[in-house]
């Protein structure tokens, strides 16, 4: 969902704004360890949790440090809140991912087409997936 940071200011009504997702990068492919499958849903669910209900401040520590050194926390806790605002308190209802060691593509989707994530990609850092896509 640092995708959906990407969707952001597309609805101008007196300066509000909805979510824009980001195609993400290259693919990466094949099946992980279970645990490292279980932990990367766990991550993904928690991240997207987080941007959706506003708490921004948490997300913005899901994303890898390539992310955090290209998009402003500022930018991104309003977005968060706007995404509170606009979508609420969705959850995934679908959930697929690849898992080749370090690297992974989830794709996912909400009742709101306009947050599914498509090929996200999520790196392992310091043993904890992160949000890679920015």
């Amino acid at each position: 969902m640092a995708g959906m940071i990407a969707k952001v200011l597309r609805v101008g009504v007196a300066g509000v704004a909805a979510l824009a997702l980001v195609p993400s990068m290259s693919s990466v492919a094949q099946a992980g360890a279970p645990s490292s499958k279980a932990a990367l849903r766990e991550a993904v669910t928690d991240y997207s949790r987080a941007y959706l209900n506003g708490n921004g401040t948490k997300a913005y520590r899901m994303l890898t440090p390539r992310c955090r050194a290209v998009i402003p926390r500022g930018p991104f806790n309003d977005s968060s809140d706007l995404a509170a605002i606009i979508y609420g308190n969705l959850h995934i209802e679908t959930y697929r991912a690849k898992v080749r060691g370090t690297r992974a593509r989830v794709t996912y989707t909400f009742s709101d087409p306009d947050l599914n994530q498509r090929r996200e990609p999520w790196v392992k850092v310091s043993g904890r997936w992160k949000n890679n896509d920015c």
